[in-house]
């Protein structure tokens, strides 16, 4: 103290919100012009941001965590057509283009895949370039130097980049069919950390995993990490990047059987490690998908019940623990039961988890496409129907309805009510 005044510390508050910038301050014994003792600013150009704060559907981040509208996004709007085709569509995937717009490919009844630039901001959808052969396919973003890596199934694997002009270079052969006509089928994919990619596919019954280089020309040699067990009888859903070197699989064993598992297996450098360790075991698990979020935490989403017709859709999740996974409680039912059979992503908008899912009423004809967040909320995307495949998207969803011998792909935007 000096002539009776004791020196405090003050922050820096530009935008007038009361609340300080902790790394611009000074001391003083009275609060200079544009300073508080309040250090809880994490945006000194924004009024509405400090931490702790009430998160609003503003674009901002109102509480600091390094993310925007998380918990408060919902479908705004009517569907906008895509794309029309003939029949039933069996594939639809989407990736994001350079230039702001979003690759979409679909394939039609033929059996034919096809391709358009969408943009969401305006609605406009044009021709990429020419259709490709195959029932199914893998979409992944930012490989090998184009915008976005296709991998179709067929006689043989195959793998395409395409950019926002068109296809570049020519297609590559990833895998041959053993007998000359069973097609090889795309079951998983990944981008991995400098554009590498982490591929899953079926052999006739046997499941093989490689390593790519970011061309899809060469990479770690084919092996088998269901260690024989058909690929039928676990079926791998989901690649998931832990670190630059290793990914973990995730499979259901035994699908739709009373003793059915989630289980998962380390990979590293391309090579499994140990056992499938399970994470969930459930009566007659039906799907999953998961996802790691923001923070490395592992959710889980997944369908299972006392037959098929009482199928209830879970969420659990999953904290890294030593190279494995915790659980973090008991998984947490949402949504009513029914026949309930695709749990079909997991989405994140920042830290908010969005399990997307396909619900199959009784008469196996009508469906409901929705979204769970993590505390239980429900988010209709679509009703009625011939409703099949949702895919998200940066602004929103993607998805597919069949009616009559037509079927479109719609975009549905996410926004504030």
């Amino acid at each position: 103290a000096v002539d009776g005044c004791v020196e405090r510390t003050f922050y820096r508050d530009s935008d007038g919100d009361e609340r300080g910038d902790p790394t611009m301050s000074m001391s003083a014994c009275e609060a200079p012009d544009g300073f508080v003792e309040d250090a809880t600013d994490c945006n000194d150009d924004c009024n509405v941001c400090w931490t702790d704060n009430a998160e609003a559907c503003d674009g901002e981040d109102n509480d600091c965590d390094g993310f925007s509208d998380e918990g408060l996004l919902v479908p705004v709007g009517e569907p906008v057509p895509v794309a029309t085709t003939n029949g039933d569509d069996r594939a639809l995937g989407a990736a994001p283009l350079s230039d702001g717009r979003i690759l979409v490919a679909y394939t039609d009844a033929d059996g034919m895949g096809q391709t358009i630039a969408f943009a969401p901001s305006t609605g406009v959808s044009s021709p990429i370039n020419d259709g490709f052969d195959g029932d199914q396919f893998l979409m992944l973003p930012s490989v090998r130097g184009g915008d976005a890596a296709l991998i179709y199934d067929g006689v043989p694997l195959t793998g395409r980049t395409i950019s926002r002009g068109g296809v570049e270079g020519d297609d590559v052969m990833l895998r041959r069919s053993p007998d000359g006509f069973t097609p090889v089928q795309a079951i998983a994919a990944t981008r991995l950390q400098a554009d590498e990619v982490a591929l899953v596919y079926g052999v006739v019954a046997r499941a093989e995993f490689r390593v790519l280089d970011p061309n899809l020309t060469a990479g770690s040699a084919a092996v088998d990490p269901l260690d024989g067990i058909a690929f039928r009888d676990a079926p791998i859903f989901n690649i998931l990047p832990v670190s630059e070197d290793v990914v973990h699989l995730i499979a259901i064993f035994d699908p739709l059987q009373p003793s059915s598992s989630i289980r998962f297996r380390v990979v590293r450098r391309g090579v499994p490690e140990g056992d499938w360790i399970p994470l969930v075991e459930k009566p007659n698990l039906a799907s999953v998908a998961s996802g790691i979020d923001p923070d490395g935490f592992l959710d889980l989403g997944f369908s299972s019940g006392p037959d098929m017709l009482s199928l209830q859709f879970e969420v659990q999740r999953f904290r890294p623990e030593e190279g494995a996974w915790a659980s973090e409680g008991d998984a947490e039912a949402f949504g009513e039961t029914g026949l309930r059979l695709l749990m079909q992503q997991v989405a994140y908008r920042g830290s908010d988890a969005l399990f997307l899912v396909r619900d199959i009423a009784a008469d196996m004809e009508t469906s409901t496409l929705e979204a769970f967040r993590r505390d239980g909320q429900r988010l209709e995307l679509g009703a009625g129907r011939g409703f099949t495949d949702v895919v998200p998207i940066d602004d929103g969803f993607l998805f597919r309805r069949a009616e009559g011998d037509e079927t479109t792909v719609s975009f549905r935007a996410l926004g504030c009510e």
